[in-house]
């Protein structure tokens, strides 16, 4: 339900490795989320790999390497809100700086020990999964806020 006293009009980032009509849960919810603010007022703009959006849309360049997309360019981003959507690390590390930064952290990446048929060895698993702690331990320390997508869930995760 909106309030009756509606708040100060923001400018809002969302940023989101992929966004619609790439299909994926955070995908939606980013989608949902900037649809949301945008009607309560707030000037959003959604920034992100791929995608649509009718409002405003960044798209930030990158090359896309095993569902995991590695921007190759930081885009001018000026807001009064950061809103970083991980896992995928590597969008919400271009902005570890700024500031306020909220980080939505939506769940643990693991490898899995058999991709797509194929057998893949635990250290690799593993060498890939220390790399993502690393660098998602920064950005979770630096933001201001981290949003878990439960209490459980941010009580049991790992990083």
């Amino acid at each position: 339900m909106y309030s009756q006293y509606p708040l100060q009009s923001m400018k809002i980032i969302q940023v989101s490795p992929y966004f619609p009509p790439h299909l994926g849960g955070v995908e939606y919810h980013v989608k949902e989320l900037a649809d949301g603010l945008a009607k309560r007022g707030h000037q959003v703009t959604v920034a992100s790999s791929c995608g649509r959006w009718n409002n405003g849309f960044v798209r930030i360049p990158s090359i896309d390497l095993f569902y995991v997309p590695i921007p190759i360019k930081r885009p001018n981003l000026e807001a009064d809100i950061y809103h970083s959507h991980v896992p995928s690390p590597l969008f919400a590390f271009m902005l570890r700086d700024s500031s306020p930064h909220v980080v939505t952290y939506h769940n643990d990446v693991v490898i899995p020990g058999n991709l797509n048929g194929h057998y893949l060895p635990r250290s690799i698993g593993a060498a890939v999964e220390g790399v993502n702690r690393k660098i998602i331990r920064p950005i979770l320390d630096r933001a201001k806020i981290v949003i878990s997508t439960t209490k459980s869930y941010a009580e049991t995760s790992p990083v």
